[in-house]
Parts: structure tokens; C-alpha cells; sequence
């Protein structure tokens, strides 16, 4: 049976859209896919099966956010936006444990943990909003939540949807304290998500191509910057251009207009002496530059770049803390970019799903790597040197290194994301935060994760993440010893 389902289906009473109405709009008619693929916020999630179903009714929510603005009216917006994605997301799972014997016991787990963790979101949002949150609308899932198969594909919709959801909003959130808490939220969908496409078995291909769709949004929101940068600089040099070209034009006409030969003589030498000092700027200019070079060279190899991240104010937004925030972000992808290229070329794995995690992953980071040293322009910094000793060359070793990497670098991004300002920052941080909240939900099912009582070993351990201070991200990574410069 097939897996998508219709809005008067699932919203047979017309609560939902009442909510959407409460929330600030009212859309009677669901969207085609082409208006939903214009929706920023949903277009990645608009091309799976069902996709369309979950945008048509968070539309009418969505649009009564401004887009591009910062208040905390908007806010207000956003949070009732989640609201109304959490309801649904709540009450599908809670139907399909109500309803569904599984026969899967790893699928009745999945199932239990994430509908506990959906109305743990769902007491959160209420909470935060008071009296400004939108009323509980009631649903009709019709097979989704009484035909096993039904709900695992549906679920794989919804939970991309739910990170794609998020992610969209990130630049619109007003308040350090609620794009920390959105935050906090959007990795543990993003768990969710890997977590049941690992078992209904599309997770590495998907994991890929979803770490490809949220690196791409990153990456047009620096392209955007950068090109802005360039469009200035090509500016200058046009300006530059046309001033010279004057005042040649000016010499020209004098050495016509004059026919003294004084004139001409002076014309000449004028142009000389300018051309000459031009070609004596531009070598001064370039030596200049290579000393600067050198000295940066130096200065990286004396301080640590892990010293950036002192200057990192917490709850201050500033493009100087914009910087502070991405170098630290670039040492913690620096480190597991080499980790995982260091094991993929020491350990023969004992499995191909290992083998294939490794490679995935190590593929993710490089990309996380170049976005960041992207953003960071000239700042960037080369790899300090690693040492991961047995880290990377036994298998068991390195599967507890990686969970331990990837829950850390959750929560690093998850504590840095109320300190930046640029929108196109947030926008590759959250492209970034989401894929590393996939990779730990992957790792952690590869350990074993997935069977019912693992508990806090599961791909979701729990219905929010933590988020750690930049301090206490840097006292784990001294911890491991893998940075020998850290002492």
C-alpha cells in the first residue's frame, strides 16, 4: 500500500488548519509541488514520496513568518511553525503505538523512543510559547499508523521533514536562547531520521545525499557573501581603472594641444615618473605581502589555532565573534577529518556497512572543512598535527573514538549556534550541525544502538541534545591526547 496520504485524510476534522489559521494564516487548498518546491524551508524534503503532504499543512503556518526578519514576533511565528510539526510528529507515533504489533522489535523501539521524544518537544514548545501557543488539532493517519511497513516509510518522510523544517528557520530566530533551544531540537530529528533509515536500510546512501542537500544550503548562503565581497572588489578596480585612464586621457590631450615642446617634454616625463613609481608600488606591495605571509605562517606554528576560540563571547553576536566561532568549529573538523582519513587507510574492517560508515563520514568531513575555510577566507587555518595512536587502527577503538567525536561535535555546534550573527553562518552551521547529529545516530546503531534496551546507547539517547560551552569542548579534545600541541 502505498505510503502518501492526503491532507482531508489526515486532517479530516479541520483542526490542524484552524491551528495553522491560529498561528497566522489560512491556506484551503494544499500546495502543488512546484509552490511547495519554492518554500526555502521544505524544498529538500519536497522531492521525497509524501513530502508534499507534510508541506501543505505546515504552509499555512509557515507563512505567517517574515522571512529574512529578526523580532521577537517572529519568533513567536517560528516557535508555533515547530508547534505544529511536533503535533503531528507526536500524534503519528503515538497512533502507530497505540495501533501497529510490530513484528520488528527494533522498529517497536524506534517507535516508543521517538514518540516519548516528539511529546517531550511538544511540553517544551507549549512551555516557551504560554498562552500564545496554538491549540492540539486532531488527526487521521488511516494506514501510516496501522500498517507496519506504512509507517516506516512514512516515518522516513516525516523525520527529514522535521530536520529540513528546522533548518529553514534557523536565519529567521530572533533570540540566542531560542535558535539554542531550535537547535537542540534539530539534531535530534536529524538522529531520528538516520536512525530509521537505518532500519528500513537506505541509510548510508540517504544519509549521503541529505549531508549533500543541507551542505549545499550552507554553501549558497556563503557563495552569496563571497560574491558580494567580489562584486566590491571588481568595483574598486573598475574605479581604479577609469581614474588612470583620465589621466592619460588628460596627458594626451596636453601633449596635442601644446605644440611647445616643453609641454610634450613634461607630459612624457610626468607619465614616466608615474609609471615608474607604479611598477616600484606594486613590488613594495608584493613584498609587503609575502613578509605578511611569512609572519601568519610563523604565528600558526607558535599558537595553536585552538586559541581563537577564546575570544569567543558567549551571547554576544558580532562579525568578530562570527570569526572566533567558525575557526573553533574549523579545528573540531579539522580533527575529525583526519581521524576518519587515518582509519580508512589503517583498518581493514571486519564489515562493509563499518567500511562504508568510515568512508561516508570521512567524505562528510573534508566537505565540512572546505565550507568553513570558505567562510574564513584568509583566516583559515592548515591542520595542526594529530596523533589518534590505536584510535585509528583497531576497528573496536575506533568505533568508540567515533561516538564519542560525533556526540561532541553535536554539541559544539549546538552551543555555538546563539553566538553567530551572519546569516549565512547560521546557515552553514545548521547544514553542519545536522549532518554531524546523523553521523553519531549512524555510529551509535552500528554499536549496537538499535535493539530495545539500549537506552542512553541508542541513536537518540535523549528527546533534546546538550549543548557544551566552547571550555568544555576544549577540555575533552585535551582530554584525548590527539592534539600533542594541546599538551
Amino acid at each position: 500500500m502505498s505510503h502518501q496520504l492526503d491532507l482531508d485524510r489526515i486532517d479530516a476534522s479541520g483542526d490542524l488548519r484552524t491551528a495553522a489559521h491560529d498561528a497566522g494564516a489560512l491556506v484551503d487548498e494544499p500546495l502543488g509541488r512546484r509552490a511547495a518546491l519554492r518554500r526555502g524551508a521544505l524544498a529538500a524534503a519536497g522531492a521525497a514520496a509524501g513530502a508534499g503532504l507534510f508541506q501543505a499543512m505546515l504552509s499555512p503556518a509557515e507563512a505567517a513568518i517574515v522571512k529574512g526578519k529578526r523580532s521577537k514576533g517572529n519568533d513567536v511565528a517560528i516557535l508555533n511553525y515547530a508547534l505544529t510539526l511536533e503535533f503531528l510528529e507526536s500524534a503519528f507515533y503515538a497512533q502507530a503505538n497505540a495501533n501497529i504489533r510490530f513484528a520488528d522489535p527494533n522498529l517497536a523501539f524506534f517507535a516508543q523512543t521517538t514518540g516519548a521524544h516528539e511529546a517531550e518537544h511538544v511540553k517544551a514548545l507549549q512551555s516557551v510559547l504560554g498562552s500564545k501557543a496554538i491549540s492540539s488539532p486532531n488527526f487521521n493517519f488511516g494506514a501510516a499508523v496501522t500498517d507496519e511497513a506504512t509507517f516506516a516509510k512514512t516515518a522516513v518522510v516525516l523525520e527529514d521533514t522535521g530536520v529540513a523544517a528546522y533548518a529553514g528557520q534557523g536565519t529567521n530566530i530572533f533570540g540566542a536562547a531560542v535558535l539554542k533551544a531550535a537547535l537542540s531540537i534539530h539534531s535530534v530529528e536529524a538522529r531520528h531520521a538516520a536512525w530509521i533509515r537505518a532500519l528500513t536500510g537506505g541509510l548510508a546512501a540517504q544519509d549521503a545525499s541529505a549531508a549533500a542537500r543541507e551542505r549545499r544550503a550552507g554553501a549558497v548562503g556563503l557563495r552569496r557573501g563571497a560574491d558580494r565581497e567580489a562584486d566590491a572588489a571588481r568595483r574598486h578596480r573598475h574605479q581604479l581603472h577609469r581614474r588612470v585612464a583620465a589621466e592619460r586621457n588628460s596627458d594626451d590631450q596636453l601633449l596635442h594641444s601644446r605644440p611647445d615642446r616643453r609641454w610634450r617634454r613634461r607630459a612624457r616625463s610626468r607619465r614616466g615618473r608615474r609609471g615608474h613609481a607604479d611598477r616600484t608600488s606594486r613590488a613594495a606591495a608584493s613584498r609587503r605581502a609575502r613578509r605578511r605571509r611569512c609572519r601568519r605562517c610563523q604565528r600558526l606554528l607558535r599558537q595553536h589555532p585552538v586559541a581563537a576560540e577564546a575570544a569567543i563571547v558567549p551571547g554576544r553576536r558580532s562579525a568578530a565573534n562570527d570569526i572566533a566561532v567558525l575557526k573553533y568549529a574549523l579545528l573540531l573538523e579539522h580533527l575529525e577529518s583526519a581521524f576518519y582519513l587515518q582509519a580508512t587507510k589503517n583498518i581493514t574492517f571486519s564489515t562493509p556497512e563499518i567500511r562504508f560508515f568510515a568512508r561516508v563520514v570521512a567524505s562528510h568531513e573534508k566537505n565540512h572543512v572546505d565550507t568553513l575555510s570558505t567562510a574564513l577566507g584568509r583566516k583559515a587555518f592548515a591542520p595542526p598535527p594529530f596523533d589518534f595512536g590505536t584510535a585509528v587502527k583497531d576497528e573496536k577503538t575506533f568505533l568508540a573514538t567515533s561516538q564519542i567525536l560525533e556526540d561532541t561535535g553535536v554539541a559544539a555546534y549546538a552551543g555555538q549556534g546563539g553566538n553567530l550573527s551572519a546569516k549565512a553562518n547560521v546557515v552553514a552551521a545548521l547544514s553542519i550541525h545536522s549532518v554531524e547529529a546523523r553521523h553519531a545516530a549512524w555510529v551509535r546503531y552500528l554499536n549496537g544502538g538499535f535493539a530495545p534496551g539500549s537506552g542512553d546507547k541508542s541513536p537518540a539517547p535523549a528527546a533534546f541534545d546538550t549543548a557544551l560551552s566552547e571550555s568544555q569542548v576544549v577540555a575533552a579534545v585535551q582530554s584525548t591526547k590527539f592534539v600533542p600541541s594541546l599538551g
